[in-house]
């Protein structure tokens, strides 16, 4: 008979966890005109707006050292400063390229 409690409790923890998520899906409106807002709201949280400009994400360093204590860590975030300031040295200037690109094929057509 434990069997069948353990199945009607499993059940019951799915139906609430159903709900909740119901819950949470209810919260979540939107007022009438304010479309657009919400959309640049949820693509910079989800930080696509970086990504589709072309830019790299934000950096994120998990390891730290303390005064020196650990040198391999950090010798790997000056490594990962470093790759990032490239990258963002990079995509600066493909954003510039096409930019001058879009200039002169607007000098052209004129």
């Amino acid at each position: 008979m434990k069997f069948m409690q353990t199945a009607q409790e499993e059940e019951l923890r799915k139906r609430q966890a159903q709900e909740q998520l119901r819950h949470i899906e209810d919260m979540q409106w939107i007022v009438p005109g304010f479309e657009a807002e919400v959309q640049e709201a949820e693509a910079v949280k989800d930080g696509s707006s970086a990504e589709s400009i072309g830019l790299p994400p934000p950096l994120r360093l998990y390891r730290r050292s303390y005064k020196g204590f650990n040198p391999v860590v950090e010798q790997w975030v000056k490594e990962q400063l470093r790759k990032h300031a490239d990258a963002l040295q990079t995509a600066e200037a493909q954003d510039q390229a096409a930019a001058l690109r879009a200039m002169k094929q607007r000098r052209v057509r004129a």
